[in-house]
C-alpha cells in the first residue's frame, strides 16, 4: 500500500519541464537580470512586467518575454558566445512515436514576428498585421541520455543539431488562446504541444497575429526537436549555447496523443464534439461559413464546411481524451 501511494506521489508530482541545472558558465552567476540560469527551469513565460510601462504582458507571436513575470521571477537567460547552460529532466524525454508530428522537445525563448504597429495588453490581435519576418537569436541545442562531459569533451554521449532546428527561432512563445470571434485572449495554450513543423518563417508574413495564433492549434509555440534524428531511445540532459546573445526561456516534453488534425475545438482530440461543430456549421461545397466560430471547423482552408472537412476529423479520430 505504501508503495503504491509513493508511486502516486511520484506521478503527480512531475511535470514537463526541465527540472535541474547541472552545470553552467561562470559567468552566468544570476546577478543580473538576464545571467541567472534558473530562468531556464520550470514552465515558459505566459506574462511578464514590461520594465518600461510597468503593464503586465501576456508573451505573443508578436510580443516577446522579458524582465520578470508578476511573482517577480526572472523569465529569461541569455547565452553570450562562449556562455553554456546544461539543465536536466528528472523524467527521460522519449522518442515517442504518439508524439505530434513526431516532436519530443520543445525549447522556448523570446523569438517574435515583426508587427506593423506597437502593441499593448489591450491590442486588438487581429487588427495587427505581421509584416516582417522572424526577429531570432539561434540557441544551438545538444541532447544526451547520461549527460556525460559536454558535446565537445565527449561526443559520443551527445548530440548537436548544428544544423537546426534552434532555440530562440520558430516558432515565438504564444502562451494564450486568441478568440477572433470575441476578439479576446482566451485560455492559455499548451507547452507541451508542437506547432506543425510545416510551417517556415514566411507562411506567417500578412497574416493578422490573431490568425498566427490560429495556425499553433493550440500549442504555445518552442522550437521542436525530433529525436529520431538523434542515436538516442531517450535523453534526459539538454546542453545549450548560442553564438548570437540568444535566450532560454524554459524546455518542454512533449505530451503524446494529441490529435494532428481533426480537433476544431483544440482539446486534444478528434472525437464527437468535433463532429458535432461540423454538423452545425455545415455549409456544403460553395456555401458560405456564416458563424464566426465556425471558421474553426474549416479544416481545408477551402472556404466551406463540407465533406472534405470531415474526413480531416475521422483521420483524426481518437475519441475524447
Amino acid at each position: 500500500m505504501l508503495t503504491a501511494l509513493m508511486l502516486i506521489a511520484a506521478a503527480v508530482a512531475s511535470d514537463p519541464w526541465a527540472d535541474t541545472i547541472v552545470e553552467f558558465s561562470p559567468s552566468l552567476d544570476g546577478r543580473g537580470l538576464y545571467n541567472d540560469p534558473n530562468a531556464a527551469l520550470g514552465e515558459p513565460t505566459r506574462t511578464f512586467i514590461d520594465p518600461f510601462s510597468g503593464q503586465t504582458f501576456r508573451a505573443s507571436v508578436v510580443v516577446a518575454p522579458l524582465n520578470r513575470d508578476e511573482s517577480g521571477r526572472k523569465t529569461l537567460l541569455t547565452l553570450r558566445r562562449g556562455e553554456f547552460v546544461k539543465v536536466r529532466f528528472d523524467d527521460p524525454v522519449e522518442d515517442d512515436p504518439r508524439n505530434p508530428f513526431g516532436i519530443d522537445l520543445l525549447v522556448f525563448g523570446n523569438a517574435f514576428f515583426i508587427a506593423d504597429t506597437g502593441i499593448d495588453p489591450d491590442t486588438n490581435m487581429d487588427a495587427v498585421t505581421i509584416v516582417g519576418g522572424l526577429f531570432r537569436e539561434p540557441v544551438i541545442v545538444a541532447v544526451s541520455p547520461t549527460g556525460e562531459g559536454d558535446p565537445e569533451s565527449n561526443p559520443e554521449a551527445w548530440h548537436v543539431f548544428a544544423d537546426g532546428p534552434y532555440g530562440d527561432g520558430l516558432f515565438p512563445t504564444n502562451a494564450y488562446l486568441w478568440d477572433s470571434c470575441a476578439h479576446a485572449w482566451g485560455a492559455p495554450s499548451d507547452f507541451t504541444r508542437p506547432v506543425d513543423p510545416a510551417l517556415v518563417e514566411t507562411d506567417f508574413i500578412g497574416l493578422s497575429a490573431g490568425e498566427a495564433i490560429a495556425w499553433y492549434r493550440g500549442s504555445g509555440g518552442g522550437a521542436g526537436f525530433d529525436l529520431a534524428a538523434t542515436p538516442f531511445e531517450s535523453v534526459q540532459y539538454v546542453y545549450l549555447t548560442s553564438e548570437a546573445l540568444g535566450e532560454v526561456d524554459g524546455l518542454a516534453d512533449v505530451a503524446p496523443g494529441f490529435a494532428v488534425s481533426g480537433d476544431i475545438d483544440l482539446d486534444g482530440d478528434a472525437d464527437l464534439a468535433d463532429f458535432a461543430r461540423l454538423q452545425r456549421c455545415f455549409s456544403g461545397g460553395g456555401g458560405e461559413i456564416e458563424a464566426c466560430d465556425c471558421r474553426a471547423a474549416d479544416l481545408d482552408e477551402d472556404e466551406d464546411i463540407d465533406l472534405e472537412d470531415y474526413v480531416r476529423v475521422y483521420e483524426g479520430w481518437s475519441g475524447p481524451m
